[in-house]
């Protein structure tokens, strides 16, 4: 089978040749960082990658003084791509609220929803956890990820 995707830092380099790799070890989320800033180099199927992707960092807060809408259009998606995703997540009855009045959870799923439509290539995932059942990729999509169980592969960073 032929290389899928390909991180290289420094000295390191990690291939796979699947879509859903899981990241271990102190430096997960400095890797998935250093991917998302565009100061570590990807490829996928070949092809040099560069940002925006679809960046879920640790912290995962969205917008405290935009609505669930708003963060989720944040990224440009089509208010027909953001129903879709908040249908997904289970954010339909929360859309038009502002985000500081959400609790914990429909703000990671919000935060998740505006990595999901950020990127139709790469998503990264710091701590994706108990978010990972939310997920419906579709075809193509290279998913990397701290805390992934879902994951069809593993490397130690």
């Amino acid at each position: 089978m032929a290389e899928r995707v390909k991180v290289w830092s420094g000295r390191r380099e990690w291939t796979a040749e699947v879509d859903r790799v899981e990241l271990w070890g102190p430096d997960a989320t400095r890797l998935l960082e250093g991917i998302a800033l565009g100061r570590v180099p990807v490829s996928v199927d070949g092809a040099a990658l560069s940002p925006p992707f679809g960046w879920l960092p640790p912290d995962r807060l969205p917008f405290p003084h935009l609505s669930a809408r708003e963060n989720l259009g944040y990224t440009g998606a089509s208010r027909a791509r953001v129903d879709a995703v908040a249908e997904r997540l289970g954010l339909t009855e929360v859309l038009d609220r502002r985000s500081r009045s959400l609790d914990r959870a429909q703000r990671e799923r919000v935060a998740l929803g505006r990595a999901v439509l950020a990127s139709d290539r790469l998503w990264l995932l710091d701590g994706v956890g108990a978010l990972a059942p939310l997920l419906d990729p579709p075809p193509g999509v290279v998913i990397l990820a701290r805390d992934f169980a879902g994951a069809a592969t593993r490397w130690e960073v």
